[in-house]
């Protein structure tokens, strides 16, 4: 078996091309709007989501961090599944909420997300004192 060694930049593209492939299978099933019907599976939920964290890696090191927790299992409606993640690099601890959904606006269903994360320094939180700014909302909707 041939083995190709690719960047981490590689890796997020063909990552992103499958969960493309995902949704090119649910067009390809029948109408688009059937497609949609069909609803969101959890493997193109947590693909999109891992995808969504690794894109903001300014703000949400999710590629860096280590004990890295990421579940997308908790089902809304059939095109919509909530996820969490939690994760932490050096005495920076990141955990939070996130939500994937299938939507049709374009002719044809791809998937979308949102989520809300809290950044805290546990450093600050041991040196300052109580009420210090050492926890911060990342939002992205």
């Amino acid at each position: 078996m041939l083995r190709m060694e690719t960047s981490g930049y590689s890796r997020r593209m063909a990552r992103w091309l499958g969960s493309l492939a995902l949704v090119s299978l649910l067009v390809a099933g029948g109408s688009n709007a059937a497609a949609v019907d069909r609803g969101l599976t959890t493997g193109l939920a947590l693909s999109t989501f891992k995808d969504a964290l690794e894109r903001n890696g300014e703000l949400l090191p999710y590629q860096d961090g280590q004990a890295r927790i990421l579940n997308c299992d908790r089902r809304a409606s059939k095109q919509k599944i909530l996820c969490s993640a939690s994760w932490h690099l050096g005495d920076t601890g990141y955990e939070g909420t996130g939500a994937v959904w299938l939507s049709a606006q374009t002719g044809y269903p791809l998937p979308h997300y949102a989520y809300r994360f809290k950044r805290t320094d546990y450093y600050c939180l041991s040196q300052l004192p109580p009420g210090s700014d050492c926890v911060d909302l990342i939002i992205f909707r």
